[in-house]
Protein backbone atom coordinates (compact mmCIF):
# COMPACT_ATOMS: atom_id res chain seq x y z
CA UNK A 1 0.00 0.00 0.00
CA UNK A 2 1.32 3.06 -0.86
CA UNK A 3 1.33 6.54 0.73
CA UNK A 4 0.38 9.76 -0.44
CA UNK A 5 2.26 12.56 1.29
CA UNK A 6 -0.01 15.10 2.00
CA UNK A 7 -2.67 12.50 1.92
CA UNK A 8 -3.64 12.83 5.28
CA UNK A 9 -3.89 16.85 5.83
CA UNK A 10 -5.74 18.96 3.68
CA UNK A 11 -3.56 21.38 2.17
CA UNK A 12 -6.03 23.22 -0.01
CA UNK A 13 -7.25 25.37 2.97
CA UNK A 14 -3.78 25.63 4.77
CA UNK A 15 -3.25 29.49 3.75
CA UNK A 16 -7.02 30.47 5.53
CA UNK A 17 -5.73 28.31 8.53
CA UNK A 18 -2.50 30.65 8.82
CA UNK A 19 -4.62 33.57 8.52
CA UNK A 20 -6.72 32.48 11.15
CA UNK A 21 -3.78 31.19 13.67
CA UNK A 22 -1.04 34.43 12.57
CA UNK A 23 -3.28 37.11 13.82
CA UNK A 24 -4.92 35.19 16.77
CA UNK A 25 -1.69 34.15 18.04
CA UNK A 26 -0.43 37.84 18.23
CA UNK A 27 -3.40 39.13 19.87
CA UNK A 28 -2.81 36.56 22.64
CA UNK A 29 0.88 37.64 22.86
CA UNK A 30 -0.61 40.96 23.06
CA UNK A 31 -2.81 40.05 26.14
CA UNK A 32 -0.51 38.10 27.72
CA UNK A 33 1.83 41.19 27.79
CA UNK A 34 -0.66 44.03 28.90
CA UNK A 35 -1.81 41.28 31.68
CA UNK A 36 1.47 40.77 32.62
CA UNK A 37 2.10 44.53 33.17
CA UNK A 38 -1.10 45.06 34.66
CA UNK A 39 -0.76 42.12 36.96
CA UNK A 40 2.94 43.56 38.32
CA UNK A 41 1.38 47.21 38.87
CA UNK A 42 -1.44 45.63 41.21
CA UNK A 43 1.58 43.26 43.20
CA UNK A 44 3.23 46.35 43.59
CA UNK A 45 -0.08 47.98 44.89
CA UNK A 46 -0.57 45.61 47.33
CA UNK A 47 2.98 44.92 48.17
CA UNK A 48 3.26 48.67 49.04
CA UNK A 49 -0.19 49.04 51.11
CA UNK A 50 0.55 45.29 53.15
CA UNK A 51 4.37 45.33 53.95
CA UNK A 52 5.17 46.84 57.08
CA UNK A 53 5.02 50.59 57.79
CA UNK A 54 8.45 52.15 58.56
CA UNK A 55 7.88 51.82 62.32
CA UNK A 56 8.85 48.20 61.92
CA UNK A 57 11.97 49.52 63.01
CA UNK A 58 11.24 51.08 66.20
CA UNK A 59 14.79 52.05 66.88
CA UNK A 60 15.46 53.54 63.15
CA UNK A 61 11.68 55.38 63.30
CA UNK A 62 12.25 56.72 66.44
CA UNK A 63 15.41 58.36 65.39
CA UNK A 64 14.37 59.52 62.11
CA UNK A 65 11.95 61.19 64.35
CA UNK A 66 14.49 63.09 66.89
CA UNK A 67 16.98 63.34 64.31
CA UNK A 68 18.27 66.77 65.13
CA UNK A 69 15.91 67.78 67.43
CA UNK A 70 16.78 68.47 72.01
CA UNK A 71 15.92 64.48 73.39
CA UNK A 72 16.15 63.50 76.97
CA UNK A 73 18.41 59.97 77.20
CA UNK A 74 17.89 58.07 80.32
CA UNK A 75 20.87 55.30 80.83
CA UNK A 76 20.69 51.86 82.89
CA UNK A 77 23.20 53.76 85.13
CA UNK A 78 20.68 56.58 86.13
CA UNK A 79 22.73 58.95 84.04
CA UNK A 80 20.51 61.39 82.49
CA UNK A 81 21.31 63.46 79.21
CA UNK A 82 19.49 65.93 77.20
CA UNK A 83 20.59 67.19 74.25
CA UNK A 84 20.70 67.04 69.90
CA UNK A 85 20.81 63.65 68.88
CA UNK A 86 23.11 64.28 65.56
CA UNK A 87 23.98 60.74 64.59
CA UNK A 88 22.65 57.16 65.02
CA UNK A 89 23.30 54.15 63.82
CA UNK A 90 21.43 53.95 60.25
CA UNK A 91 22.10 50.24 59.40
CA UNK A 92 19.44 48.30 60.53
CA UNK A 93 21.46 44.77 60.17
CA UNK A 94 24.02 46.03 62.74
CA UNK A 95 23.97 44.43 66.12
CA UNK A 96 25.11 46.85 67.92
CA UNK A 97 23.25 50.23 67.90
CA UNK A 98 24.40 53.66 68.83
CA UNK A 99 22.97 57.10 69.27
CA UNK A 100 25.30 60.46 68.93
CA UNK A 101 23.98 63.53 70.99
CA UNK A 102 25.95 66.89 71.57
CA UNK A 103 24.79 67.57 75.26
CA UNK A 104 23.15 70.50 76.76
CA UNK A 105 22.68 69.02 80.36
CA UNK A 106 23.42 66.18 82.51
CA UNK A 107 22.51 65.05 85.91
CA UNK A 108 21.47 61.39 87.68
CA UNK A 109 17.92 60.13 88.84
CA UNK A 110 17.62 60.22 92.42
CA UNK A 111 17.61 56.53 93.68
CA UNK A 112 14.85 58.11 96.43
CA UNK A 113 12.43 58.90 94.11
CA UNK A 114 13.74 58.61 90.45
CA UNK A 115 13.89 62.46 89.72
CA UNK A 116 16.03 63.87 87.93
CA UNK A 117 19.00 66.12 89.37
CA UNK A 118 20.72 68.01 87.02
CA UNK A 119 24.37 68.68 87.68
CA UNK A 120 26.12 70.06 84.94
CA UNK A 121 25.38 72.63 82.07
CA UNK A 122 27.77 72.24 79.00
CA UNK A 123 26.16 75.44 78.06
CA UNK A 124 26.17 78.50 80.40
CA UNK A 125 27.44 80.90 80.04
CA UNK A 126 28.48 80.14 75.98
CA UNK A 127 28.04 83.43 74.08
CA UNK A 128 29.39 81.41 70.89
CA UNK A 129 29.71 77.73 69.88
CA UNK A 130 33.48 77.58 70.82
CA UNK A 131 33.01 77.96 73.78
CA UNK A 132 30.63 74.96 74.47
CA UNK A 133 32.09 72.49 77.01
CA UNK A 134 30.65 69.31 75.98
CA UNK A 135 31.87 67.10 73.13
CA UNK A 136 29.33 64.54 71.09
CA UNK A 137 28.64 61.53 72.97
CA UNK A 138 28.33 57.83 71.83
CA UNK A 139 25.80 56.18 73.59
CA UNK A 140 25.76 52.30 72.67
CA UNK A 141 21.96 51.72 73.24
CA UNK A 142 22.22 48.55 74.78
CA UNK A 143 22.51 51.28 77.45
CA UNK A 144 19.74 53.24 77.10
CA UNK A 145 16.56 52.85 78.90
CA UNK A 146 14.64 56.19 77.79
CA UNK A 147 14.89 58.08 74.67
CA UNK A 148 12.60 60.67 73.92
CA UNK A 149 11.51 64.18 72.52
CA UNK A 150 13.05 66.64 75.38
CA UNK A 151 10.04 69.18 75.73
CA UNK A 152 11.75 72.65 76.98
CA UNK A 153 8.45 73.97 78.20
CA UNK A 154 7.73 71.30 80.39
CA UNK A 155 10.78 71.24 81.66
CA UNK A 156 10.81 74.71 82.63
CA UNK A 157 7.34 74.50 84.44
CA UNK A 158 9.09 71.84 86.70
CA UNK A 159 11.88 73.23 87.58
CA UNK A 160 9.84 76.62 88.05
Amino acid sequence: METVVGAQFQLRYSFSLLLGVFPGSVIVAGVLCVGRIAWEDLRVLFQSSFVGSPSEDIFFFTCTNLYEKLVFVTLKSRKVYVGVLIDFTSDPDEPSRYIRIMPTISGYRSNKDLTVIYNTNYVAGAQEPEDVTARPLLIPMSEVTSLSEFDKKLHDRFVA
